[in-house]
């Protein structure tokens, strides 16, 4: 007589991959030009004027403003403070369009600017950073311009933070749509800036010397790390119109082998 063992192994599913920290890319904010419409907070989001940091966010520009006219896409000011960063887009008399992008103190401005008209093309990535040496800006992954830095000028940072408008209740509001909105600790490198662009995903909080982030997907006024959160003003509204899509995966597929079966047979 003759005897042999004979393993059996069954399959059910197990984690075969180890997803980091996910959001969807479900919404935009979109503002419609109306006075007063804006996402606002009276908080400085943790940037220091005297100190390296970033502010990063995705646009469309609607319609243009008008002659002689323009609108405050996004700002951090207050009158008296350092003004991180600003971004104006701006319709002279002849209609010529002027994208400036600045940081002001209480006497002097470090401002980079040139003429691109983005109405009615699409989706934009824009890339603010100062490293206390330079201001610099990125359009879409690539370098569009740099300036000397400046000094804070006077104590204190701004602490009003205001995306659509110049001002709460403001007349030069934006119209257009904004999506994930961030402000980091760092000046972020021109290698940061072009994975960001090229790999985009919506902002989760788990993100390095990330101070603050909107991505406008649960909804428009959360900051994804819970500390700064917005206050609505007029009727900005979302929209699933979006600069990026990504997906999060909702089941992870398993593999499991579980105790063998040990079986006799002659």
């Amino acid at each position: 007589m003759k005897r042999a063992l004979i393993t059996f192994a069954t399959l059910v599913f197990i984690p075969l991959f180890a997803f980091a920290s996910c959001v969807a890319n479900t919404h935009s904010a979109s503002f419609t030009g109306g006075t007063g419409v804006d996402l606002n907070i009276s908080s400085t989001l943790g940037v220091d004027c005297t100190k390296s940091y970033s502010y990063s966010f995705w646009f469309k520009i609607t319609t243009n403003p008008g002659l002689s006219k323009n609108y405050y896409v996004m700002e951090q000011y207050i009158t008296s403070h350092c003004m991180p960063a600003q971004f104006l887009y701006e319709e002279d008399g002849s209609g010529v369009i002027t994208d400036l992008f600045r940081k002001c103190n209480n006497t002097t401005c470090a401002s980079v600017s040139y003429n691109t008209d983005y109405s009615g093309t699409g989706w934009h990535f824009a890339v603010m950073t100062s490293d206390t040496t330079h201001f610099t800006l990125y359009i879409d992954g690539t370098q569009k311009g740099q300036t000397a830095d400046i000094a804070d000028g006077n104590a204190g940072n701004s602490t009003n933070f205001i995306i659509g408008c110049n001002a709460t209740g403001g007349t030069q509001c934006y119209n257009g749509l904004i999506d994930d909105v961030r402000a980091y600790s760092v000046a972020l490198s021109s290698t940061n800036v072009s994975s960001l662009y090229s790999s985009p995903s919506s902002v989760n909080g788990s993100e390095s010397n990330l101070l603050a982030g909107y991505n406008f997907d649960s909804s428009l006024t959360a900051d994804v790390l819970g500390v700064n959160n917005l206050t609505t003003s007029g009727t900005p509204s979302q929209s699933t119109d979006l600069p990026f899509t990504n997906s999060c995966p909702s089941t992870a597929a398993y593999i499991k082998i579980p105790d063998s079966l040990w079986m006799w047979f002659q």
